[in-house]
């Protein structure tokens, strides 16, 4: 079988409409790995509408509720990323159900709502990227950043050898040190700093050449 040059991220699957078989698994790997970043996006939304002891129970809410936007823009092909930046979309999303969350247990007067104004998913993304003042703090940045990284690296792992990834897991992700790693697989040091050296390539021209590159 022959391996992609460039494998498919999970927002390239879900906007796939060839492989609706694996749609759904795409769907459910996406919320898992971005649910870190929708959570910190809906917790400094609430924190800007002056809501600063939101409970985790509230958080899953509007966090699962953002989900649920996403899903259905994509599910009815509305996601056109020569509009704007993904990043754009989940933060301008975020903002908005936090404000229907507000609305429905304060029934306050805020100007901008998904659900009391209707979602306009022709124009939601246009929408997202319009606001100079709708931009990612520092941590929503970082928080997507890592989120855009596990996606493409899950998407590239199939394409390496079981001993390169867990080298690169080792060092990148669980912070050993390669002397350490090395002895650990048996091989030598200046393998070891190859093996992630190769990873990280990959992953740049990964990045550079998916669809959502851009936003990293």
């Amino acid at each position: 079988m022959n391996i992609p040059n460039t494998p498919q991220t999970i927002i390239e699957q879900m906007s796939d409409d060839e492989k609706i078989e694996i749609w759904n698994g795409a769907w459910q790997r996406f919320f898992d790995i971005y649910h870190a970043t929708l959570r910190v996006m809906v917790m400094n939304s609430f924190f800007r509408q002056q809501w600063y002891n939101v409970s985790n129970t509230v958080l899953d809410e509007v966090v699962a509720d953002v989900a649920f936007t996403v899903l259905k823009i994509f599910s009815l092909k509305k996601y056109d990323k020569s509009k704007g930046k993904f990043r754009k979309l989940l933060l301008h999303i975020s903002n908005l159900r936090t404000v229907d969350f507000i609305r429905r247990h304060q029934k306050s007067n805020l100007n901008v709502s998904l659900e009391c104004d209707g979602i306009d998913y022709e124009n939601i993304l246009k929408d997202a990227c319009a606001d100079p003042a709708e931009e990612l703090s520092a941590e929503e940045g970082n928080a997507f950043k890592n989120a855009m990284f596990y996606d493409v690296y899950n998407a590239l792992r199939h394409t390496l050898d079981p001993r390169t990834c867990a080298a690169f897991e080792a060092i990148k992700l669980e912070g050993k040190k390669p002397k350490d790693v090395s002895e650990e697989l048996g091989v030598s040091l200046n393998s070891v700093n190859n093996m992630v050296y190769r990873v990280v390539s990959k992953l740049k021209d990964a990045i550079k050449n998916t669809q959502n590159g851009k936003d990293f």
